[in-house]
């Protein structure tokens, strides 16, 4: 059985065909005003219409949604503004510093297009979680991480979950046909133990 082939005619190469691709890139545009270098980790943020339909990037960031949710990958060359590269969105991307990492850490995104390294240093609610890749080698200088970025999920993104007017002390229950939010409990109950526990609105405010 004959391997499959790929012909590729992306500018700026001669059409050639080969027996696999072992990297996905994408020609952007930087819309940042400054330096991105390479592998860091940007995001789309509009196209220019008049240049060809190029994707505009510019540095990702876990510090909320606009800038977390649309991650692309990492950029495989510095970037200036205005100036046109590739981002791997998929596959090695090696000439890195990985000095801080482990080979087999998972690669989470970090602020201002910086990456996070290892699962002590995962990121937690209020920031973003954004699994960009693996780390495949540990150096200073040709280190490599494998990309295959895949977003978090928020909780009202789940489609069996409604939350409406969400407020301080909420608590989730089935309905019967979806997951919703409702106000908590309130009251003074007592525990196995026999401590007495003050609840408002769902939260535990005292155990004497």
């Amino acid at each position: 059985m004959s391997q499959p082939r790929i012909r590729i005619t992306t500018p700026p190469f001669d059409p050639l065909t080969v027996e696999f691709v072992s990297t996905v890139k994408h020609l952007v545009k930087s819309d940042y005003n400054g330096t991105i270098y390479k592998g860091q980790a940007v995001y789309v943020s509009g196209s220019t219409g008049n240049d060809g339909t190029n994707m505009l990037v510019v540095r990702a960031s876990n510090v909320g949604e606009p800038t977390s949710s649309k991650t692309l990958g990492l950029l495989e060359q510095d970037l200036q503004k205005n100036g046109i590269g590739y981002v791997i969105t998929e596959g090695l991307l090696d000439g890195l510093n990985t000095n801080g990492a482990n080979a087999g850490d998972p690669v989470w995104l970090g602020v201002d297009g910086n990456l996070i390294y290892g699962l002590a240093n995962k990121p937690v609610a209020p920031e973003h979680l954004v699994f960009i890749g693996i780390v495949t080698r540990k150096q200073q200088n040709n280190g490599e991480i494998f990309v295959k970025v895949q977003n978090g999920f928020e909780l009202e993104e789940l489609h069996n979950l409604v939350l409406t007017g969400k407020a301080t002390g909420d608590m989730i229950k089935w309905d019967g046909t979806k997951w919703v939010n409702f106000k908590g409990v309130s009251g003074t109950f007592t525990s196995a133990d026999s401590k007495t526990i003050t609840v408002t609105n769902g939260i535990i405010t005292s155990i004497v």
